[in-house]
C-alpha cells in the first residue's frame, strides 16, 4: 500500500513540473556565465527557469510615461543602447517611448491569455504578446522587462504546445531568461521563475530547494504587489513542509488581491487554496494564480 502511496505521489509531482523538471535537466548541461553574457542572438550556453513562468507579466508603465517616472514603474536597469548612441534627443525620446509603448502591449497580451477561456485564445494572445516583445527589443535591445515578455510569451506557447515540443525549445528559453538576469539581476519576475525551478527540480539534476526558496522570497520582496510570486512560494514551503508559512502567504496573496479590488486574482486566490488544501505532503500544487 506504501508503494502505491509513493507512486502516486511522484506521479503527481512529474505531472505539475514535467517542464520544469525538463528545464531544469538541461540546465545542468549547460551552466551560465552572466560575466560574458550576450544578446540572445548569439548567448552562450546557459542554465534556467521553470516554465513554471509563474511570475505576473511585468507591471510597466503608460506608453505616454515620462522617462524619469518610468525608472520607478519596473523599467529595465539599461537603456537602448539605440537610445544611448543616438545623436538627436527627439529620436531618442521617440524611441524610447515607442519601445515602452510595446512593452506595454505585449504585458497586456500575456495578461489576456492568461484569462483566455479556451487554448485558441491563449495563442491569438500570446503570439500578439511574442510579436510586440520582439518590437520593443528592437527599440529597447538593452532592456530586461521586453526580454522577459519574450521568454514569457515564447514559455506559455511551449507549454500549450506539449513537453515534447517544450523539450526543444528548452535551451532558447534559458538564453531568454538568463540575459533578464544578466540586464536586470533584481528582475522580479525572472529571480520567480528561477526559484520556482530550483525548487521542483530533484536534487541529483541540480535542484536545490532552499536556494529556490531564496529567490522566491527575494522575488516577493523585490515586488510587493505580486499576487502569483506568492503563491508560487506558498507551494515551495508546503513541498518543505512548511504549511504554516505557505498559509500565510496565501494569506498575504488574498489580501493584495482584494486591495487591487481585482475578481479575477481573487478567484485564482481561492482555487489556489482550495488545491492546497487538498495536495498531498510534499505534492506540488497543481493550481497556481498568476
Amino acid at each position: 500500500m506504501k508503494n502505491v502511496r509513493d507512486r502516486t505521489r511522484a506521479a503527481r509531482i512529474w505531472s505539475t513540473g514535467k517542464i520544469a523538471f525538463l528545464l531544469g535537466a538541461l540546465s545542468t548541461l549547460a551552466a551560465p556565465q552572466p560575466a560574458t553574457a550576450v544578446p540572445p542572438s548569439t548567448p552562450p550556453p546557459t542554465e534556467s527557469t521553470a516554465i513554471a513562468l509563474v511570475g505576473e507579466a511585468p507591471r510597466v508603465p503608460p506608453p505616454d510615461t515620462p522617462p524619469a517616472a518610468a525608472a520607478t514603474a519596473g523599467k529595465s536597469a539599461k537603456n537602448s543602447a539605440v537610445i544611448q548612441s543616438s545623436t538627436d534627443p527627439i529620436q531618442a525620446s521617440n524611441s524610447e517611448r515607442q519601445g515602452l509603448a510595446e512593452i506595454a502591449l505585449a504585458s497586456q497580451f500575456i495578461d489576456k491569455g492568461e484569462r483566455a477561456g479556451n487554448e485558441s485564445a491563449q495563442r491569438a494572445a500570446y503570439s500578439g504578446a511574442r510579436k510586440h516583445a520582439e518590437r520593443a527589443i528592437g527599440l529597447l535591445p538593452e532592456n530586461a522587462d521586453a526580454h522577459f515578455l519574450l521568454f514569457a510569451a515564447k514559455g506559455r506557447v511551449a507549454q500549450l504546445d506539449g513537453l515534447t515540443s517544450a523539450a526543444i525549445q528548452l535551451v532558447a528559453l534559458n538564453r531568454e531568461l538568463d540575459y533578464v538576469l544578466h540586464l536586470d539581476p533584481n528582475h522580479a519576475d525572472a529571480l520567480a521563475s528561477r526559484g520556482g525551478m530550483l525548487v521542483k527540480l530533484p536534487f541529483l539534476l541540480g535542484g536545490d530547494t532552499k536556494k529556490g526558496i531564496e529567490f522566491l522570497e527575494r522575488a516577493v520582496r523585490l515586488d510587493n504587489k505580486a499576487v502569483g510570486k506568492r503563491l508560487e512560494l506558498a507551494e515551495a514551503y508546503h513541498i518543505i513542509g512548511r504549511d504554516e508559512d505557505a498559509r500565510a502567504s496565501v494569506a498575504n496573496a488574498e489580501a493584495l488581491a482584494q486591495a487591487m479590488k481585482d475578481p479575477a486574482r481573487s478567484k485564482s486566490v481561492a482555487a489556489f487554496r482550495q488545491a492546497l488544501e487538498s495536495a498531498c505532503q510534499g505534492c506540488s500544487v497543481e493550481i497556481i494564480g498568476r
